[in-house]
């Protein structure tokens, strides 16, 4: 007789439910959060197992790997889609929960989610502790600006060591302020050592993969993106056309049809969100090369007249973020005027109206 599981995972204790091929409930049974012990209690209460089901959660990665290395038919379901189906039960218990995921193997009624190995969710992982090392040190900044602010004393445009010696400058006749600001400087200071830390271990990552520095040959992707675009990725095979690949990350629009209606809105920001946005910030770099590409075409006629009577290079650009590339020992440089206050390039501010060396290979926007 074919046999079903449906496991109801939390931190403890997992509640395990076997149905046969009918749908009716065959043994119930609640054990701790181990794979060796929910292992022992499938192989005995439920030999042969067609489906073994659980929902996408905290532990779903591990108990899964475990689970398969174990010999186990295990199958990861997505939690949104098992809570459209148990959320029709009455009663709301991971008894019932149990029962329901059993149910769903045994309809066949899911999609199964893709888990990624472990080495992708560690380089996830060191991204994701950068990107909030990155986020604490950008709230630091904003709480000495404002306190500073509200006593009349502008920072102004300053990064990196600059914030640090003009927050300083500003309160050194201010006693009362010193007790306040420099506790707050000196834990920025800790964390951008941490940042910087990381970085190493980022690029060392970049280095040592084949396939990553390939990825970063494309204009505007650094090596941040580039790692964080394989360890979400993971698997290519698992996609069947490469358009697909825009859909996971959540890069497509929302569409709806319904009768007479139809219509197609903005993204559907489904997926990882980590990624798209270093995408998002990766185009727009490869954007700015576009206008500086651009810029550099000849004009002809009533536009070249156009160009020069107003002053700009070319019209087609946006007068407030011109650039202009230059040819020089090898390097690219990028010429930036306009009111644009900064472009973050190779880890440095460079101010507007200033020449900085621009690679695409090692672009890496300091907001990553």
């Amino acid at each position: 007789m074919e046999r079903y599981v449906g496991l109801d995972v939390s931190l403890k204790q997992t509640s395990i439910c076997v149905v046969s091929q009918t749908g009716s409930v065959m043994r119930e049974g609640v054990v701790d959060s181990d794979p060796e012990v929910i292992a022992a209690f499938v192989r005995s209460k439920a030999p042969g197992a067609v489906r073994i089901g659980l929902e996408t959660g905290p532990t779903a990665t591990w108990l899964w790997t475990e689970l398969k290395r174990l010999g186990l038919p295990v199958i990861c379901i997505d939690a949104r889609h098992a809570r459209a189906v148990l959320k029709m039960q009455i009663n709301k218990s991971d008894r019932n929960d149990a029962a329901g995921i059993a149910r769903i193997m045994q309809t066949g009624w899911f999609k199964e989610v893709r888990v990624k190995d472990i080495d992708s969710h560690s380089v996830r992982a060191l991204l994701a502790s950068r990107a909030l090392l990155v986020k604490i040190k950008r709230d630091l900044e904003n709480q000495v600006r404002g306190l500073l602010k509200n006593l009349g004393l502008v920072i102004g445009r300053a990064k990196f060591n600059v914030f640090a010696a003009r927050a300083e400058e500003l309160v050194e006749d201010r006693p009362e302020l010193v007790a306040a600001v420099r506790p707050l400087l000196e834990a920025r200071k800790a964390v951008e050592q941490q940042v910087c830390n990381l970085d190493r271990k980022v690029l060392k990552l970049a280095r040592r993969d084949a396939q990553v520095r390939r990825f970063m040959t494309t204009p505007g992707v650094g090596p941040i993106t580039a790692l964080c675009f394989k360890a979400t990725i993971d698997d290519p095979t698992r996609f069947k056309r490469s358009r697909s690949v825009g859909a996971y990350v959540g890069l497509t629009s929302r569409c709806h049809a319904s009768g007479e209606v139809e219509w197609s809105g903005r993204i559907s920001k489904s997926g990882d969100a980590m990624l798209r946005s270093y995408l998002f910030e990766a185009a727009g770099t490869e954007s700015l090369g576009d206008a500086a590409r651009q810029a550099q075409w000849p004009l002809q006629g009533q536009s070249r007249r156009r160009a020069q009577a107003c002053d700009h290079s070319a019209p087609h650009v946006d007068r407030r973020n011109r650039v202009q590339l230059v040819e020089e020992g090898g390097c690219r440089l990028a010429s930036i005027t306009g009111s644009q206050s900064s472009y973050h390039t190779v880890g440095k501010d460079v101010p507007a109206g200033t020449m900085a060396m621009v690679s695409s290979t090692d672009f890496v926007r300091a907001s990553e």
